[in-house]
C-alpha cells in the first residue's frame, strides 16, 4: 500500500510508513521507512512528517488510552492525522439522528434489549444483529419471524452458512445471549435488496477527499453474495462485480439514473458524517444498498475502509486514481497546495501501520 502511495507522489514529497515506537520525540524525528524496487526496506533518520494517513488496523490496540495519546501528541505539534479510528456503529448513527441524511439510515438501535429485537422482528420481513465493531461481516446474525411457523437465524460459523428455527422467541434469545454480547451489538431493519441470479447485491463506495478538500467517489464496487450467505462479503462467498452489471439487471434503462442518485446520496453522507465526526476524516468506505424502488440505504460507514473492489480487473485505473486524490489531499492538509522544487521535496507524507 506504501508503495502505491508513494507512487502517486513521485518526485513531489517523501512518502513513509512508520510506527509510534519509530518517533523519538526529544530529537523530533522519526525512523521512517522506504520501500525500495529490490523489495528490501531502508529506514532512515528523518523529520516528523507534516500530516499522517492513519492506516493502524489493529482495533484493540487502536482504543488503548496510550495510541491516543500518541495520536493526540502528534496534533499538539501540529501534525494532521486523518481516519483518526475506527468508528463505532452505534456513533455513526447517532451523529446522523436528526440531519437530513437520516433519511438513508435503515431503523437502527444500539445494544438492544430482547424486547427490542422482537418487536423490529415483527415490524420487519426480517433484521440484522451486528456488532458494533464488527469487519468483514464476522459474528452478523440474519433473524426472521413467520408468524404460526416461528423464528429463524442465519449466520456463519466454521466457514458455512447457518440457518436453525425456534419456535419459541425465549430459545432464540438464550441461544444468541450464549454466542455474543447483545450489549455490543446493533439491531437494524433488514431491507430487501436488488438481486442478481437471485442473489442480494450491495455495494461499496470508497471516499476521499481530494486536494480541494472535498468528497469525491474514487470507486464503486458491486458485491453479490453468496448462495445462503447472510452478507455480500467476499469472505463468505461473495462476488465482485461491475455496478452496471448489477443496476442494469434491476433497473434496465434507468440503471443510469439511479445511480446517479446514489452517488448525490454518498457525497451527502460523507460530508454529513465529517460534520458530527470530532477528528479529521479523509477516507471513508460506505456499504450501500438499494431496494427494489431505487431508494437509498447507509448500512456502515468504515473510517479504514479496505480496498478489496479495486481488484476487480475493470477497477484497476480508478485504485491508481483514489492513490492519487489521497496524496492530493495530504498535500492540501500539510498546506502545500502544488508546484514542484524544493518545497515540494521537502515535504513529508507519513502513513502510521502496525
Amino acid at each position: 500500500m506504501v508503495k502505491q502511495l508513494m507512487g502517486a507522489g513521485k518526485d513531489r514529497s517523501f512518502v513513509f510508513a512508520f510506527d509510534r515506537n519509530d518517533v523519538d520525540w526529544n530529537s523530533e524525528t522519526v525512523i521512517g521507512s522506504f520501500p525500495r524496487r529490490s523489495g528490501v526496506w531502508l529506514r532512515r533518520k528523518i523529520p516528523l512528517p507534516d500530516v499522517v494517513y492513519n492506516r493502524f488496523l489493529n482495533r484493540k490496540a487502536e482504543q488503548s488510552s496510550s495510541m491516543d495519546r500518541f495520536k493526540r501528541r502528534l496534533v499538539d505539534k501540529g501534525i494532521p492525522v486523518f481516519n483518526w479510528s475506527f468508528f463505532d456503529k452505534g456513533d455513526v448513527y447517532k451523529w446522523l439522528e436528526g440531519e437530513t441524511e437520516s433519511k438513508y439510515i435503515p431503523e437502527s438501535i444500539a445494544g438492544p434489549s430482547a424486547k427490542q429485537i422482537k418487536q423490529l422482528m415483527e415490524k420487519y420481513p426480517f433484521i440484522y444483529l451486528k456488532p458494533t465493531h464488527g469487519s468483514e461481516g464476522r459474528g452478523i446474525y440474519r433473524l426472521s419471524y413467520v408468524p404460526k411457523r416461528g423464528y429463524y437465524i442465519r449466520f456463519r460459523h466454521g466457514g458455512k452458512n447457518v440457518q436453525l428455527h425456534y419456535s419459541q422467541f425465549d430459545v432464540l434469545m438464550n441461544m444468541l445471549k450464549k454466542r455474543s454480547k447483545l450489549s455490543r451489538y446493533i439491531a437494524q431493519q433488514g431491507v430487501r435488496l436488488i438481486e442478481l441470479d437471485g442473489c442480494s447485491v450491495d455495494f461499496r463506495f470508497h471516499m476521499i477527499k481530494n486536494g480541494n478538500n472535498e468528497w469525491v467517489i474514487s470507486g464503486i464496487g458491486a458485491k453479490k453474495a453468496g448462495k445462503g450467505s447472510v452478507t455480500t462479503h467476499v469472505r463468505n462467498g461473495g462476488q465482485l462485480i461491475t455496478p452496471m452489471r448489477a443496476l442494469s439487471g434491476a433497473f434496465g434503462s434507468r440503471a443510469g439514473k439511479v445511480l446517479d442518485h446514489a452517488k448525490k446520496a454518498v457525497t451527502e453522507l460523507s460530508e454529513a458524517i465529517e460534520r458530527k465526526c470530532p477528528e479529521t476524516l479523509g477516507e471513508l468506505g460506505l456499504d450501500i444498498g438499494l431496494d427494489r424502488s431505487g431508494n437509498v440505504w447507509m448500512f456502515e460507514a468504515n473510517a479504514k475502509p479496505g480496498r478489496t473492489i479495486f481488484k476487480h480487473r475493470s477497477m484497476k485505473s480508478a485504485g491508481r486514481s483514489s492513490w492519487v486524490h489521497l496524496f492530493e489531499h495530504c498535500l492540501y492538509l500539510s498546506k502545500f497546495r502544488g508546484g514542484r522544487g524544493n518545497e515540494a521535496n521537502n515535504r513529508h507524507s507519513g502513513v502510521q501501520g502496525p
